[in-house]
Order: structure tokens, then sequence, then C-alpha cells
């Protein structure tokens, strides 16, 4: 059967930020999420992610759901978007995660497609400085 591929199918995703629902806040910083919105009628499965850091591989556990202190609850390989979920991305070894770069792997059908999302948290100094 031939299926055509629609206009609509595409995700949109938010921008990456520690959880504030976690109340440790050295927990809240070894943690990052991002929203994922599915504007197509079909579900969506994200299957894969990669994160580097400081340009190396790291091996992380990603979910969409996790406890209090930011522990995956399941680990995952695959979830299904039907509307929207918040994706957590935890390092597998601990630490805090101030940048890093995510490629997101995601289909509709057979086709892979890629989202590549930049986290960077830090307190620009130059920023703090008063104009007086």
């Amino acid at each position: 059967m031939f299926r055509e591929k629609k206009d609509d199918e595409r995700l949109i995703f938010g921008e990456c930020y520690h959880p504030p629902h976690i109340k440790n806040s050295s927990h809240r910083e070894s943690v990052i999420a991002f929203r994922v919105f599915n504007k197509s009628r079909r579900r969506a499965y994200i299957h894969r992610i990669k994160a580097v850091e400081e340009k190396k591989n790291v091996e992380i556990w990603w979910s969409s759901s996790i406890n209090d202190l930011g522990s995956p609850l399941d680990e995952s390989s695959l979830v299904g978007i039907i509307d929207s979920e918040i994706i957590f991305i935890c390092k597998k070894v601990l630490g805090e995660i101030y940048a890093m770069t995510l490629e997101v792997t995601y289909y509709f059908d057979k086709d892979p497609k890629v989202e590549t999302l930049e986290f960077r948290w830090w307190v620009d100094e130059e920023s703090d400085v008063s104009e007086n």
C-alpha cells in the first residue's frame, strides 16, 4: 500500500531546560528536559537520542518520566508522541550538565529524521556588570 507523506508530519521541539520540579538543586543540574509537540494526526516515535558534551559522546538515560531526584523511571529506547511529551535526559555518569548537544532521531513511518538541540546553561559574567 502506498502512503503519501503529509505536510503536517512534523515535530516541534521546545528549548532544553533543567526541570524545576526536582527539589534538590544538585540533582536538578544533572538532568535536562525538553518538550516535543506532534503536529501530525499520526503518532510519531522517538527511538534514539545521542548526547555530545565537549565534542565527546556521553552515555545517557532518557525517558518520558523521572522520579523526584531526576532518575528515569523507565529507561527508554522508544517513546510514542501523540500530542506532546516531555523527554528527560540524565548522564549515566553523574555530574552537572552545563552544555550538551542532543541528536534526537524520530520517525512517523520508515524514514527517520534527526533534530539537533543545543543546551547551554551558564551565567555570562559581563551581563552581571551594572552600567552606572
